[in-house]
């Protein structure tokens, strides 16, 4: 789904309306007068939506085999090396012949220590999510899962709507958190709670 798909989307939803917008007469509607205003403030309600889908950690977490340093008898590593890091997930350990999951780390800042286990280590994150700039033109595409993507104009509705329509905008964002509190709890279900020994956050 594109940046311009989720605009249409959100616009319908607004205003029920049955007009023929589409991706290549989108442009046309940023100064009229019903739907521009929308419009023009759709972008920034779309990065507070995305960073709610980043916070509460939605997005599959990525996992990735990485190499550490030997640093005062313990393993350490910089998460800062990381393609679109967001928060760690877990650390797991690959030996000759086992595997243990949840290795309990100490975060300092961008650095995490690990005990000088003999083996592999392999972080699980969740991932960051690419907020929208000026330079997104409305067929940017956009990654995330399409169950996910659906949801963020629900989201704008509830944010833009609230002067206008309270209730139908307050409607909007109830639906936009019971669908992805949803996808949450199926995600979660059955998965451990990983162990930290301290975390510090910068």
């Amino acid at each position: 789904m594109t940046l311009g798909d989720i605009k249409i989307q959100a616009l319908k939803i607004m205003f029920a309306t049955y007009d023929a917008i589409t991706a290549s007469s989108l442009a046309d509607y940023y100064n009229d007068e019903n739907y521009g205003p929308y419009l023009q403030n759709m972008n920034g309600s779309i990065n507070r939506c995305l960073k709610d889908i980043e916070i509460k950690k939605v997005l599959e977490p990525l996992s990735l085999t990485i190499t550490t340093t030997n640093e005062r008898g313990k393993r350490s590593f910089n998460l800062s090396t990381l393609d679109n890091f967001y928060d760690i997930k877990q650390i797991n350990l690959f030996g000759d012949t086992f595997y243990l999951e949840n290795i309990p780390y100490k975060r300092t800042g961008n650095k995490i220590y690990l005990p000088d286990y003999v083996g592999s280590y392999e972080i699980e994150y969740y991932p960051a999510i690419d907020m929208i700039t000026s330079s997104n033109t409305d067929d940017y595409a956009f990654t995330l899962p399409g169950n996910i993507v659906s949801l963020i104009p629900y989201f704008i509705k509830g944010e833009l709507y609230r002067e206008d329509e309270p209730n139908e905008a307050s409607e909007a964002m109830n639906w936009y958190e019971q669908k992805l509190n949803q996808i949450i709890a199926y995600k979660t279900q059955g998965i451990a709670q990983a162990v930290v020994e301290e975390t510090y956050k910068l």
